[in-house]
This record gives structure tokens, C-alpha cells and sequence, in this order.
């Protein structure tokens, strides 16, 4: 057979079938997931894996250490985790789930296995959610991102909150002053490396009661440029 362009201008050329293989030296995926630390009886569980595979990855969910959540999470084959509110998969309270993700790009290279943990408390606890999920910034723009909080459904009890910002992780240290005690996160641009992923967390308690808090991890992914 011939090729033509479509609008007929160029020449016929002769078609000829190739392969595309991978590449010689695979790169593995790097991954990273947001969502909350911390939730109670009332409610629901959303976590976001993020994946640096130019493509969309599959992704395998699991748990390490309760059999009725890893058959649960292993129905999901996507960045993102979705359990209602109750979470009645998860039945121990007081317990500390262990939640792992991996990632398998359009090559074939897996990601290692990140670990994610998830604290049900039996007592009712705030609840935290992130405006964006999630943030993507070049370097030379401010990351920005909103934290909102809900009173937990487990009780009508309602007071101040506290927030406190922290960083997990990141190939730099982000300065302290920019991990404050307010519901907003702002780094300037210039302050995060390039082609970088960081992870920054927050804690929220009850000022009445500080023993009544939640914590949420989110990722903020930087670019090359």
C-alpha cells in the first residue's frame, strides 16, 4: 500500500510496517499519595496516588494488615481511592490501617510500593479536605492551597480549630516560616527545587479539645521548568 497526506498535496510514498520497542533502560515510576491520616465513624476515605509516568499508570491498592480493606481496595485500578462514609470496610477502630499503592507505566515498570497510613478513631475527630487536591506548580509560581475544615459528624460539639503545617517529605527543606498555623499554605515561587516532588501535611484539632484532631497529607508536584 501507499501513504498520501490527507489533503492529497504530497506525493503516494510506500507504507512500511515497524515496531516500537521499549526502551533499553526502563525508568521507574515515582509515586506519592494525599488523603487523610486521621478519620473517624462518620467518615468517608478519598485518596489520590500521583504518578510522574508521562501516561496514566495502572495502579494496584492494598492493605498490609486487614483483610476485609485490601479486598476492597483491590477493586481499584486508578489513582484515586473512594470509600463512603462510615467506612464499613474498615472495621477495627483505634487502629492504624496500612495501605499500600503501586504503579505500572505503559512499559511495564512497576513503581516500588509506597505506604500510606490511616488512623479510624473511635472518638470523633474533625475532618480536613484540601482546595485544590492537589497542586502543580513551575518553580518561579507560588504553590497555594486552601485547607477546609468539618466539624465530624459523630458530634454536635463545635469550637475554634488549630492548624499546623509540616513537611513529609521533598529533596529540600521548606522554610519554616512559610508552615504556619493558619488554614492557608503559601510558598513563593523560587523557594521549591525544579523537577521536584514534595509532600506537606496538615493537623487540625479542636481548641476545646486538642486530643480531637486529623491530619491530611497532599502533594505538591513541581516542574522541570
Amino acid at each position: 500500500g501507499s501513504v498520501r497526506s490527507a489533503n492529497r498535496v504530497s506525493l503516494d510514498s510506500p507504507s512500511e510496517a515497524t515496531s516500537v520497542a521499549a526502551p533499553e533502560f526502563l525508568k521507574e515510576p515515582s509515586l506519592s499519595v494525599s488523603g487523610p491520616t486521621t478519620i473517624d465513624q462518620c467518615s468517608l476515605l478519598n485518596l489520590k496516588a500521583a504518578s510522574d509516568s508521562p501516561r496514566p499508570p495502572d495502579f494496584a491498592w492494598s492493605c498490609l494488615n486487614h483483610a476485609g480493606l485490601d479486598a476492597a481496595l483491590r477493586a481499584f485500578t486508578t489513582s484515586q481511592v473512594a470509600l463512603a462514609s462510615g467506612t464499613p470496610e474498615m472495621t477495627v477502630l483505634d487502629m492504624t490501617y496500612e495501605i499500600g499503592v503501586t504503579a505500572t507505566d505503559m512499559f511495564g515498570s512497576v513503581s516500588k510500593e509506597v505506604m500510606f497510613k490511616v488512623f479510624k478513631a473511635s472518638a470523633p475527630a474533625p475532618q480536613l479536605y484540601f482546595q485544590p487536591a492537589s497542586v502543580a506548580v513551575t518553580r518561579d509560581l507560588m504553590a497555594e492551597v486552601r485547607a477546609v475544615t468539618v466539624f465530624s459528624q459523630c458530634t454536635d460539639t463545635k469550637s475554634e480549630m488549630l492548624f499546623q503545617w509540616a513537611q513529609v517529605s521533598g529533596p529540600t527543606t521548606i522554610p519554616a516560616q512559610y508552615l504556619g498555623t493558619i488554614s492557608q499554605l503559601r510558598i513563593p515561587g523560587g523557594t521549591l527545587q525544579a523537577a521536584a516532588t514534595y509532600v506537606v501535611s496538615l493537623t487540625v484539632s479542636m481548641s476545646n479539645d486538642v486530643s480531637k484532631q486529623s491530619s491530611s497529607q497532599m502533594v505538591i508536584s513541581v516542574g522541570a521548568l
